[in-house]
């Protein structure tokens, strides 16, 4: 017998484990009350009281007691072994200090949004702390990326000292120049020197190429394209406008098809180092443009 609870298999109310969590709910009552559960004068009444009556609540005896004891302790001395706490860990859990999430998980209960809420994992920091810590982390990650940006991408080692609008206005004045003034729809870009990286790549030398491009033009990581037509210009379905949405002009799409239609491209210092047009298909007859 353990704190007036005979130990019964043939009773439900006193079988295996749920024994043990019945007697610590005893216990649990008399700690926290200063009287015993179940008051009887023989052991006989004693049995008959626990099976067939339930103790008085803690917050009859003790004035303004802990909602959360009560229900812990309720829940060990319950009439039906199956609706008490499955272990001692979770008893534990259930009382001050613990863990009621852990508790109601695994008595297969649902927890409440205000359980969640608050039963917070150990080590969790106030929202005021994350969110500065956050704010810090993306700070550091763009800055890194930054720096890193301009000493190891293609893009951060070209030497590029005008702004692509410069280099626009410079190509349409080279087409103008050179007879094709007449510009409905017009499109710039600046786009990575893959046959010259790759090149690099396959042709590395003791010369460390990366400080060799420092205040060079040419040749360089990179490079200013531009395309105008005296038609609007609209893409096809090229290599690369597979998949893409929308589709965007490129150095071959579309293709070259109307007369008029000119691609310059310029080193990031505005000199030009391919022009391609599409001449008219009727000859006016005009004088001929002396070339520069």
């Amino acid at each position: 017998m353990l704190n007036g609870v005979a130990d019964n298999p043939h009773e439900g109310i006193f079988s295996g484990v749920h024994t043990q969590i019945y007697s610590a709910g005893l216990v649990l009552y008399e700690l926290f009350t200063g009287k015993r559960a179940f008051d009887a004068s023989s052991l006989d009444e004693l049995h008959r009281k626990q099976r067939e009556t339930d103790p008085i609540p803690p917050s009859i005896v003790v004035k303004n007691f802990d909602p959360a004891v009560e229900r812990a302790i309720l829940r060990c001395l319950h009439r039906d072994p199956s609706q008490r706490p499955r272990s001692a860990l979770s008893v534990a859990a259930a009382l001050p200090g613990g863990d009621p999430l852990s508790v109601a998980l695994a008595a297969g209960e649902t927890p409440s949004p205000e359980m969640v809420a608050v039963a917070g994992p150990e080590g969790s920091l106030r929202p005021a702390v994350a969110w500065t810590c956050l704010a810090v982390a993306v700070t550091l990650i763009l800055g890194t990326s930054m720096f890193v940006a301009l000493h190891a991408t293609d893009w951060g080692l070209a030497y590029m000292n005008k702004p692509p609008e410069v280099l626009a206005d410079r190509a349409q004045l080279l087409a103008e120049k050179l007879g094709y003034a007449a510009a409905v729809d017009r499109v710039f870009w600046v786009d990575s020197e893959q046959d010259y990286l790759d090149y690099v790549i396959h042709n590395a030398s003791r010369v460390d190429w990366r400080r060799s491009l420092a205040g060079r033009a040419w040749p360089s990581p990179v490079a200013f394209w531009y395309r105008q037509s005296p038609e609007w210009m609209t893409p096809g379905m090229g290599e690369n406008n597979i998949g893409s949405s929308p589709r965007t002009v490129t150095q071959w799409d579309p293709p070259y098809e109307t007369s008029g239609a000119v691609t310059v491209k310029l080193d990031m210092q505005g000199e030009l180092l391919f022009f391609r047009a599409v001449p008219p298909q009727i000859d006016s007859g005009g004088g001929k443009l002396e070339p520069d």
